[in-house]
């Protein structure tokens, strides 16, 4: 009896074992084009990076640049975005959300992502309208 308990355990949880990124709807994938924007950002020699903390893990491990993860809450609080010099943002954090450690996903609204790519100078746009990955120099004093 025991020994079935057990087994039911065990069957139960292989697909969270498995898979366990799938299974709590993770996603830790980085794209081809937000690699190259990075990579981008990386080349213009940035000191510090705002983004997704997926994207910034990535540009501390790859690019040795060190990036603002918080940039995602201040941005949806509408707050001033200072301390960083490029910015990569995705086009569907408006759409769908992203993941920020220990909280749920975080939805920027569309007009916000707008206003902010707008006070501040796109450099580079990849992707198809709606998946756009966009590389964003940001200014003194813009919002």
């Amino acid at each position: 009896m025991l020994a079935a308990g057990f087994l039911a355990a065990l069957l139960g949880t292989t697909p969270m074992a498995y898979d366990h990124p799938a299974f709590f709807g993770v996603d830790n994938v980085v794209t081809t084009q937000e690699f190259q924007a990075l990579a981008f950002v990386a080349s213009l020699g940035a000191q510090r990076i705002a983004s997704e903390p997926r994207l910034t893990d990535v540009a501390a491990t790859w690019f040795g640049i060190p990036g603002d993860s918080a940039f995602l809450l201040r941005l949806q609080r509408d707050e001033s975005i200072t301390g960083v010099d490029y910015a990569v943002v995705l086009e569907r954090w408006s759409v769908i959300g992203t993941q920020v450690r220990s909280i749920p996903d975080v939805l920027i609204d569309a007009s916000t992502l707008a206003a902010f790519l707008e006070a501040n100078r796109i450099l580079r746009a990849d992707g198809s309208p709606g998946d756009r990955v966009y590389v964003v120099q940001v200014l003194p004093g813009a919002a």
